[in-house]
């Protein structure tokens, strides 16, 4: 009887099921078909939105990639500023020693060392200025709010609503 009792609620919820199915493709399938219809009419505010829009995000596009090509050319050039201040600044210094391990007086290695302080801060002040040099890469480029999408065309009145 309890199998009997189970497969009967079995096919009364498959039932109940295939009902529910078919009121949402009746509800659904309407709504769909009116849609269909009025799309036609919409087809050229679609487009010319779709164009638009693609003019903007192309726009946007050619800006970032200029931006970053720009700030890349800058991180070259200030490591390439850096890497040479580097290279500079160790010779001097490999200079300013051996010239004070060679001086023979107090007054001589003073001056030796005063020498290379003045030549540091003269390299300094070089690297700073080609620093400032530099051309800026500008401001990154600010993402373009896009036109909103056209309004759904309102459904067409079905002939049994027309007076």
């Amino acid at each position: 009887i309890l199998a009997l009792g189970q497969s009967m609620k079995g096919t009364q919820m498959r039932k109940n099921f295939l009902v529910l199915l078919i009121a949402l493709g009746a509800i659904f399938g309407s709504s769909t078909a009116s849609f269909a219809e009025g799309n036609g009419e919409n087809k050229a505010s679609i487009s010319a939105w779709k164009a638009e829009n693609k003019a903007k995000l192309d726009a946007y596009k050619a800006a970032i990639d200029n931006y970053l090509a720009a700030k890349t050319a800058n991180e070259a050039a200030r490591k390439a500023i850096a890497a040479k201040f580097k290279t500079d600044a160790d010779a001097l210094r490999a200079n300013t020693k051996a010239a004070v391990d060679s001086a023979a007086t107090t007054e001589a290695k003073k001056a030796a060392t005063r020498a290379g302080k003045e030549a540091l801060e003269k390299l300094i002040a070089d690297r700073k200025a080609a620093l400032e040099a530099l051309p800026k890469p500008g401001v990154k480029p600010v993402k373009p709010t896009l036109a909103p999408r056209p309004a759904k065309p309102s459904p067409k009145a079905s002939p049994s609503t027309q007076g």
